[in-house]
C-alpha cells in the first residue's frame, strides 16, 4: 500500500466561465516534483489485523524477510512460520 502525501496522482477538471481561469476558486494547487508517497506494509488474517509499518526506501528481500521475522509466531493476528 502506498499514499500520496500531496492530493492525488490522477487528472482533475474544473468547469470554469471564459475569462474566470485564473481566479483562486477554479485553481488546484500543485507541490513541484510530485511531493512524494509513503509505502505501507500490513497484514491481515482471521485473528484480526497487524501492525502497519512504514517502508523507507526499496522493499527488497532482506527487509520484507525482517518484517516477516518480527511477526512470525504460531499463532495470534499475523502470525507467520519461517
Amino acid at each position: 500500500m502506498s499514499s500520496e502525501l500531496f492530493g492525488h496522482n490522477d487528472h482533475r477538471y474544473v468547469w470554469r466561465k471564459k475569462g474566470e481561469a485564473c481566479k483562486p476558486k477554479n485553481t488546484i494547487p500543485t507541490v513541484k516534483h510530485g511531493g512524494g508517497s509513503i509505502m505501507w506494509w500490513g497484514c491481515f488474517a482471521a485473528g484480526g489485523a497487524g501492525a502497519l509499518h512504514k517502508i523507507d526506501g526499496f522493499m527488497r528481500k532482506e527487509k520484507y524477510m525482517n518484517i516477516l521475522k518480527q511477526h512470525q509466531s504460531g499463532r495470534g493476528q499475523c502470525g507467520f512460520w519461517l
